[in-house]
């Protein structure tokens, strides 16, 4: 990664997710082990190739049912807790997508009752969950995160 690219990324996070949760993400970077950091971007690899796989599948279908029955989606559920700050992270740009699959893997549901059926709403819910559960952002953040094609 280039130190250009590194600048833009760290930008882009200090946009999403204001200046103090990126310091805090990279305060906790310092503290993670290069084992750690590589199952991280192992995590991050898989998962965007398997985002990316799924969304080329299931373009065009208006079943959000039909597109969680897809193996790649079932396999990004497969891979766990892991995989839970990139499917948050991913949130953002596509609150649909990702809600059941959450649900799935952490066997909780923040939503309200009177969220139900608001996706952004709900995507919103999911999102303070992550904050206040895995004090999102991950320092997994700061490798990337899954860009729809």
């Amino acid at each position: 990664m280039t130190r250009e690219t590194l600048d833009v990324e760290i930008a882009r996070l200090v946009k999403t997710y204001g200046y103090g949760e990126v310091l805090q993400a990279l305060a906790n970077l310092r503290e993670t082990s290069p084992n750690n950091i590589l199952s991280s971007i192992a995590v991050r690899e898989k998962f965007t190739e398997l985002a990316s796989q799924w969304t080329r599948s299931v373009e065009g279908m208006s079943s959000t049912a039909e597109m969680a029955k897809h193996p790649a989606y079932q396999e990004i559920i497969g891979m766990g807790e892991a995989v839970i700050p990139f499917l948050l992270a991913d949130l953002n740009q596509n609150p649909l997508y990702w809600l059941s699959a959450l649900r799935q893997i952490t066997r909780e549901n923040p939503v309200l009752p009177e969220q139900r059926g608001k996706i952004k709403q709900m995507a919103e819910a999911w999102l303070n969950w992550g904050r206040e559960e895995l004090h999102f952002p991950n320092p997994a953040l700061l490798f990337g995160t899954y860009k729809q094609i």
